[in-house]
């Protein structure tokens, strides 16, 4: 069945006939529109098709369409809109420009809306649009299966993330999941230190040597993030933040905190072309990574334990530091010998992370390390809560 032909209801005789707005202004290219009105559908089970008039006080009554179908629906925007696919689904479209206004889909969801593509036990996706067809307002809901205990499941591109539930912008690529999220990136490689201006000649790298060395983010590639807390992107400022048993994982490096934030580098508002598809996201080049509270940095034969790590991908530039001036920043390394050697940095240093120059705050201690574990963390140096 097919629902581009379909004209608007009649008006009741006892009401005043609503405006016809102006032709909509079809979508820019590369920009497929969700609301779009050629829609193709099947189903297995009985389906129900209405037209109403919705009362409005202060303008003339608004005439929907309404569509119910039920048993392995397939719904199928042309061309290159929407795809759905569901047990159960409930549209409802405007009357006069037959825009898609709220899509609501139960049971086994697949959706493939404007390159997300989503998985879950049910999607609810409100829309509205200005005057002149644009969409202005598109917030997407995903939940997963609580029974079965399946998560909620979204691929954009090279990236993946999953979560108990989702809700997400689509008109800014922002995106909330309140109870924890795994997620897969692909990161773009980046020169190291490409935002530096003119550093002054230093030592050459040594890739595995020094304090902080054998650690990079530069090189793109994958990364993996997970948190037990709320996780949220905002898609207009390029920043993420997860908090809660956070694991950010890339190749040999882990870092463990209570709170993360990354700020990823959007291309300015005048380079960004008008038929531009809706922004992704986690798109753009790594800014910064911020970690904070029982942070632990694992990798390259270190352990490295702070309140607080800083690091300026652009500068290539680190900092690590303690919230007590008089605590220590540990840094475990493996011994040439085999054993394990602890460096004690007095409240705060700061780390070239191309070059592994370091330049301490206060007093630097070293000495061997003969216990099996690192030191007990303490939470008043921590910085957070157990």
């Amino acid at each position: 069945a097919a629902l581009a032909a379909l004209a608007p209801p009649p008006s009741p005789a006892n009401s005043k006939p609503e405006a016809q707005p102006a032709p909509a202004t079809p979508p820019a290219a590369g920009a497929p529109d969700p609301g779009s009105a050629e829609i193709e559908f099947t189903c297995s089970g009985p389906f129900k098709l209405e037209s109403v008039l919705l009362p409005d006080p202060n303008s003339p009554p608004k005439s929907k369409i309404v569509l119910d179908l039920s048993k392995s629906v397939d719904i199928r925007q042309r061309p290159e809109g929407m795809r759905l696919r569901a047990q159960d689904v409930h549209l409802v479209l405007d009357g006069v420009t037959k825009q898609m206004e709220l899509v609501h889909g139960e049971g086994e969801v697949e959706a493939e809306v404007q390159g997300k593509t989503m998985r879950g036990a049910k999607l609810n996706m409100e829309m509205s649009y200005s005057p002149e067809g644009q969409a202005t307002h598109q917030q997407i809901t995903l939940d997963g299966d609580r029974e079965k205990k399946t998560d909620a499941f979204l691929l954009m591109g090279a990236n993946a993330i999953r979560s108990a539930a989702f809700s997400m912008d689509g008109i800014t690529g922002s995106l909330w999941a309140a109870q924890g999220a795994v997620a897969r990136m692909k990161m773009p490689a980046q020169p190291p230190g490409a935002g530096k201006p003119d550093p002054a000649p230093k030592p050459a790298p040594a890739a595995q040597g020094g304090l902080m060395g054998g650690f990079g983010m530069s090189g793109g590639g994958s990364v993996a993030l997970q948190c037990d807390g709320p996780f949220h992107y905002d898609g207009t400022a390029g920043l993420l933040k997860a908090s809660q048993q956070v694991l950010i994982k890339k190749e040999d490096m882990t870092i463990l905190a209570h709170e993360l934030e990354i700020a990823f580098e959007k291309p300015p508002a005048a380079v960004k072309q008008p038929d531009a598809p809706p922004p992704g996201m986690l798109d753009g080049k790594l800014k910064s990574l911020t970690c904070q509270g029982r942070v632990e940095v694992i990798g390259a034969g270190r352990v490295v334990h702070c309140d607080r790590f800083v690091w300026d991908l652009a500068a290539d530039k680190a900092s690590l530091e303690m919230l007590e001036p008089e605590a220590d920043v540990l840094v475990y390394t493996k011994a040439p010998s085999g054993g394990t050697q602890l460096v004690e940095i007095r409240h705060r240093l700061e780390v070239d992370m191309q070059t592994n120059y370091i330049t301490p705050a206060s007093r630097v201690f070293m000495a061997p390390y003969k216990d099996k574990a690192p030191r007990p963390r303490v939470v008043a140096s921590g910085g957070a809560k157990p």
